[in-house]
């Protein structure tokens, strides 16, 4: 009776490592590539992730843009997200980021066209740009 009274508790609660994943919350930046000779800044703040919804922003200062991420879905340690940007004429209209964790405070970066096609990747760590 005692465990079914603490399961229930933290369900109805939130207890810990219910409903979060490994990015709630994160701030993650660095320097992804587009080309061999091209590449610029990137941070990445998520909020608590939930599918359909809004998950965050990107701000990639040096073009300048600052998009909106809805988050899509999780498969393993991969996480699937649309991007996309109000200030259409300097940045890429709609595109797919996928974030996969990696050891340590470090994270993979893999930008998609909205046709599939590779755009830009890196890998970021934990916090803000300096």
């Amino acid at each position: 009776m005692k465990k079914v009274l603490i399961i229930s508790f933290l369900l109805l609660f939130g207890g810990y490592g219910f409903g979060q994943t490994k990015l709630d919350g994160l701030i993650i930046s660095g320097t992804i590539n587009q080309t061999l000779d091209y590449s610029y800044l990137v941070e990445v703040t998520f909020l608590e992730l939930k599918i359909g919804e809004v998950a965050g922003t990107t701000n990639y200062p040096s073009i300048p843009c600052v998009g909106i991420i809805t988050f899509l879905r999780m498969e393993g340690d991969y996480y699937y997200f649309k991007e996309s940007f109000e200030e259409e004429d300097v940045c890429v209209k709609n595109g797919t980021i996928v974030i996969h964790v990696l050891k340590g405070k470090q994270f993979s970066f893999d930008w998609y066209y909205s046709n599939k096609k590779p755009g830009s990747r890196g890998v970021l760590t934990k916090g803000k740009l300096k």
